[in-house]
Formats: structure tokens, sequence, C-alpha cells
């Protein structure tokens, strides 16, 4: 299974443009945490939500409030959608004020079509608004939402779904408040780069875990890259080879378990203690 952002390129939806990436790559985890715990998420509160992080949705996309969320979510449900996974997106619902119904929006129905054999289309009025479904289709959907729920519960894989290679802490420029984001920045290029200096020894800078030799040949040429100077620190475009660290999955977690984080000597001081 390739990570969200390896599979982005590859998609073919006619929404998948660079400012709806960027703004699922900032939801998805948030959406998968929330979905773990057994939670939905309205459309509404994803936007509160961004706020509250520091971002404001007007600097990544333009467009109407629902269709600022509603791309992005159809963006992560064909990667769910593509690779069998829950259909993270049928999650995100409307709010119901009796809450008696869990309504995804009408953006998921051909996924959910695909999926559980359904038949639900959007339905618009004469002047071409949206018409809410039916009581039946209400019921239907909460049942479907309910099911997606459960699934989420039993995959256990989700951290495969992102890279913590562009997770990093930057400044919104104007406010100065501290906000996490996916760096746009990095160029895949120089971790390939660093990859290619080793020649072929991917061995974790910390631990010296080898994926190759415990994992055997799905774990050929595997190796995350931990960039050791955060954004706001370094010149933009001068990144080199040496700043840059190949570590295995959990190392890296741990250097990113704290703001600012951990450097390779303290992971490595703690694993002698």
């Amino acid at each position: 299974m390739l990570a969200f952002d390896e599979y982005l390129p590859m998609c073919t939806l006619d929404y998948n443009k660079p400012e709806w990436a960027r703004l699922a790559k900032i939801i998805l985890p948030e959406l998968i945490a929330r979905a773990k715990r057994g939670q939905t998420w309205n459309y509404s509160d994803i936007g509160r939500w961004l706020l509250n992080e520091g971002y404001t949705t007007k600097n990544y996309i333009t467009g109407n409030a629902a269709t600022k969320i509603g791309r992005p979510i159809g963006l992560i449900g064909d990667y769910c959608n593509h690779f069998e996974l829950p259909l993270l997106n049928v999650l995100v619902v409307h709010k119901d004020s009796k809450n008696r119904y869990l309504i995804p929006g009408t953006g998921v129905y051909d996924f959910i079509n695909i999926r559980y054999k359904t038949s639900f289309v959007e339905k618009k009025d004469k002047k071409g608004r949206r018409v809410q479904p039916c009581k039946s289709e209400k019921e239907l959907l909460t049942q479907i939402v309910k099911k997606v729920q459960k699934e989420v519960k039993k995959y256990n894989k989700w951290e495969d779904s992102w890279s913590l290679n562009d997770l990093d802490d930057v400044y919104c420029e104007g406010d100065k408040r501290l906000k996490k984001h996916f760096i746009r920045e990095r160029d895949p290029r120089i971790v390939k780069l660093k990859k290619d200096s080793v020649q072929g020894n991917l061995v974790c800078e910390v631990c010296n875990f080898n994926f190759s030799d415990k994992y055997g040949k799905i774990g050929e040429n595997f190796i995350e890259c931990h960039h050791k100077i955060p954004i706001p620190q370094e010149n933009r475009g001068d990144t080199k080879v040496e700043d840059l660290a190949l570590v295995c999955s959990n190392c890296h977690r741990m250097i990113h378990r704290k703001k600012p984080c951990y450097t390779i000597e303290d992971i490595r001081a703690a694993l002698q203690e």
C-alpha cells in the first residue's frame, strides 16, 4: 500500500489539485485519530478545528466552505477505496439537529455504492439545490456510517497512510501562532540522494535497525528520512544531504515526540540508558 502522499500523483479525480491535496493531508491524521475513537466528524466542525489549529482554509484554497472541506474528503475517500481500506470519508457527516441520523455528504455516494452495493443518488430540486435524503435513506446511511466505524476499529495499519517525513513546525505569517503543517517545500530528490549516499546500507542512524534484515524482500530499500533542521531555522532551498538522517519508523516517532524535536543524539542516548 502506498502512503497517501505517494498515491496523490496517481489519483485521476478531476479535483486532485495541489490545494485540495494540501488540505487533505492536514485533515487525514486527525480524521483517523477520531475514527479510531469511534467518532464521526461534522463538516462545520472540521472548519473550526482547522482554525483552532492555526489554519485558515483561505490560505490553501478558494471557493465556498462546503467545497473547501468536501474536495479534500473526496481525495481521502478515493485513496481508501483504491486500497480497500475502511471508507474514512463516510465518517464526515452533516449535522443533525435532533441527533437522529448520521448523514455523510452526497459526494461520497459513489464510494458507498461501489463498496456496499447501494444505489444512492444526489437529488436536486428544479432550481438545482440539493435535496435531503428521505427517511429510509437516512436510516440506511446511518447504518453504513456505523458499519464503517466498526471497520475502522478493526483496521490497525493506519500509520502506513501518511509519512512523518512531511511533518514539521512552521509559523503562520502574520499571527505567529505555531501550527502543524505538511511541508510543501520538501524535495523528494534530496531524500533519494541521501539514500543513495549510503550505497544500499539503509540502517537506522539511531539504533542500527535494518528493514531488509528483519523483513526480507519486502523490507528492501526502505527506511525513513528525517530532516534534522526544521524549516523555520533553514533557508528555503538550502537543505543539504548532511542535514538529513536515515532512521527507522520507531526512532522517527520518538524524535517527533516533543516540540522542538529530539535530536538524533538524544534518542541514541536514551537507548543506551
